[in-house]
């Protein structure tokens, strides 16, 4: 006997256009690990952990056994932070921010004063000091912010204090300050260069440190020089006791008093250390530049951070599981769909671009003329005729490859050999890119941009004059260059005209996977995104110079540049798709439903695609049918095989609206869209139809 239920007393037939939607995500570092920007400041906030704070609003902890990285959402350069008896984060940085983390997250709570601040110290939630640019100090006493007079406009940089209620300020001329009832009074420090930090086990045993390896200590009488370990720049210093005391600074310095001298500690790194902390009666942790993290004992350290820290120069996909990273050594790291390896090229000098047309046949091009090509076997010289600096090669089957480089070089490969091509400019070619062998476009110094017709190079005109660095599209009739000082340019068939954006930083890395859904990369980890209408600045996760982009929809959008840099951008747009949402106001916990979907081809070509059916919880999670897997650790897909007016019905989901758990109540949407067999997204399916309903539940 079947039972029927009734749940709604109608049907919904949604037909939907391809619209653009934005999907908010998270970054992620792949390489270095835990990550690469630069740590200012560590704190031991309890017996297991430790944490830190650097630029672009980088937070890492360390939980007793692994670093944790994470961030305020405010994209700014942090340079201090102290812990409160009672558990609350608080850190300082540019503009006068000063954010504070209690049981609810991170807040902000901006001082007002407009200046750099540089230290952050207090002696309870409502009693804390803030130093700056400026000679700018603040102090909170729980309810606002008020600017003490310091008698001085130096820029201080560092505050410290004691359980006794000594308060000390450092910062340039050799300024010290502190703290009586009467307010802030200077200290004779017997220096006039720059104080960077404080330490010290009590107010009558501490420390101050500076430029050019100046150390002075505080006996509680006067300050007085002590041994300084040499001419290196300090910024850190920290300790228990005399016993355990080190100090470090520029080019990777780092020192451990041994009683009566300074013992150099090995850091195998020339990385500027900015930061130092206790862990433990011995155990210490350093902090530095691009991420830098040591950890030791006594004259044993070792580093922290893994991966390669190769300035990474360029990024190539021709699936997700072979991707390709050039390196300014001459190294490639390959990508297998599990691991990272390096591979040996045979060459030592810089490489600036790759392609492949299949995972036996990629080209990597590079300085003094180098090619080098992979046949799924080895890396092999290919000889090119030229000595000039290579900077892009593109290509579109084995016998018609083209590499550019400096004053005016284009290459052609037939197959056998590399010939030298006219090209009409003696000016720096820098990237070419092109739907066919007889539409080919190539960018470059001063807003060259040459067109190949299949005879000849043609110069066309930009209206720009500054240089060009990379160019994509996704037809000779919508083709996307970037340059210097953010320029940005799009092709409609018929003129280059510039297009807006709210950089001026050098970029240099372009890649797409449609019309809708492009990304641009630079200097200062500038990355852009065109979402169909413009290009739309993603949050700042680096300062590192960033060179060049690839993605796809399996893969995330992948980033590579200096220092090792390699990111991860999870937030690819489903921007050309159906979709539809659904609330608690159409239906209720327990409630059944039937998805329904129906795609045509509306072109006069054969469809060969897969078709994507996503779901979406309202809590930026997402899971493909029909396997329903989670993206995006795993995307699925229905292969679709479409002849012209062909139409394709199924029905995707019987879905019973949970009574309990993360989806209850919550918002549904349910995203279609084709990609073709080269992963590009497809414009020319007219609509799609979702239907929800009633549904007879036997």
């Amino acid at each position: 006997m079947k039972k029927h239920v009734i749940v709604r007393k109608y049907l919904w037939t949604v037909f939907l256009c391809f619209i653009g939607v934005s999907v908010s995500s998270d970054w992620e570092w792949i390489n270095p690990y835990p990550q690469g920007n630069t740590i200012n400041c560590l704190l031991l906030l309890n017996d297991q952990s430790i944490c830190g704070v650097g630029l672009a609003d980088t937070i890492i902890t360390w939980n007793g056994s692994e670093w944790l990285t994470s961030s305020t959402g405010s994209g700014y350069d942090w340079n201090d932070l102290w812990q409160s008896e009672s558990g609350n984060l608080y850190i300082c940085g540019p503009q006068g921010h000063v954010w504070c983390k209690d049981n609810s997250g991170w807040k902000s709570m901006n001082t007002g004063f407009g200046s750099d601040l540089h230290g952050i110290f207090g002696f309870s939630d409502t009693f804390i000091f803030v130093v700056g640019d400026g000679g700018k100090i603040g102090f909170w006493d729980g309810n606002s912010w008020t600017l003490m007079e310091s008698g001085t406009l130096y820029n201080l940089h560092d505050i410290a204090g004691f359980p006794d209620g000594h308060v000390f300020v450092c910062g340039a001329g050799g300024l010290i300050l502190t703290l009586d009832e009467t307010g802030w009074l200077p200290m004779d420090s017997g220096f006039q260069g720059t104080l960077t930090a404080f330490g010290g086990s009590s107010s009558n045993d501490v420390f101050v440190i500076g430029r050019q390896g100046t150390v002075r200590h505080w006996d509680g009488l006067a300050w007085s020089e002590w041994l300084s370990p040499g001419d290196e720049d300090l910024f850190a210093i920290t300790g228990l006791s005399q016993s355990h005391l080190y100090i470090c600074g520029t080019h990777g310095s780092l020192y451990h008093w041994a009683s009566s001298h300074w013992q150099t500690i090995e850091t195998s790194t020339a990385k500027e250390l900015h930061a130092l902390v206790m862990h433990g009666d011995s155990q210490a942790f350093a902090g530095g530049a691009d991420g830098m993290l040591l950890e030791g004992s006594g004259s044993v350290w070792e580093k922290e951070i893994s991966g390669t820290t190769e300035n990474l120069t360029s990024i190539y996909g021709i699936d997700s599981e072979n991707l390709f990273i050039g390196c300014h050594n001459g190294t490639v790291i390959h990508f297998n769909g599990s691991d990272w390896q390096y591979m040996d090229t045979g060459i030592s000098h810089p490489l600036s671009a790759i392609w492949g047309s299949d995972s036996d046949s990629v080209y990597a091009v590079g300085d003094l003329g180098a090619i080098i090509y992979w046949n799924g076997g080895v890396w092999q010289p290919m000889t090119s005729g030229s000595s000039e600096w290579l900077f892009d090669v593109f290509g579109f089957a084995t016998n018609d490859v083209y590499a550019v480089g400096d004053y005016g070089t284009i290459l052609h490969y037939d197959g056998s050999s590399w010939s030298t091509m006219n090209s009409g400019t003696n000016l720096r070619i820098s990237a070419l890119w092109g739907p066919s062998s007889d539409s080919l476009f190539a960018v470059g110094q001063n807003g060259l941009i040459l067109f190949y017709n299949g005879i000849s190079w043609q110069p066309m005109t930009s209206s720009v004059t500054q240089d060009l660095f990379a160019i994509w599209g996704t037809s000779d009739q919508d083709m996307y260059v970037v340059g210097e000082d953010g320029v940005t340019l799009h092709f409609d068939g018929n003129d280059w005209e510039q297009v807006p954006t709210n950089t001026s930083h050098y970029l240099k890395g372009l890649y797409g996977l449609d019309n809708n859904n492009i990304y641009a990369c630079g200097y200062n980890g500038a990355v852009l995104h065109w979402d169909g209408n413009g290009w739309i600045d993603l949050p700042i996760i680096t300062h590192q110079h960033l060179l060049g982009v690839w993605g796809s929809l399996e893969t995330g959008m992948l980033f590579v540049g200096y220092n090792g840099t390699l990111l991860k951008w999870e937030g690819i747009p489903f921007t050309t798709g159906a979709d539809i949402t659904l609330n608690s106001s159409q239906f209720h916990p327990g409630d059944p439903f039937l998805l329904t979907g129906n795609v045509s081809n509306a072109s006069a070509d054969y469809l060969e695609a897969n078709w994507y059916v996503a779901l979406d919880v309202d809590i930026n999670q997402y899971w493909f049918w029909p396997s329903w897997s989670h993206w995006p650790s795993n995307l699925d897909y229905l292969p679709v095989y479409l002849y012209p007016n062909e139409q394709y019905n199924l029905d995707v989901l019987e879905f019973i609206w949970p009574e309990t758990g993360s989806m209850r109540m919550k918002n549904i949407t349910f995203w279609t869209f084709l990609v073709d067999q080269d992963n590009q997204l497809l414009g020319n399916i007219d609509s799609a139809v979702f239907s929800f309903g009633p549904k007879d539940i036997e």
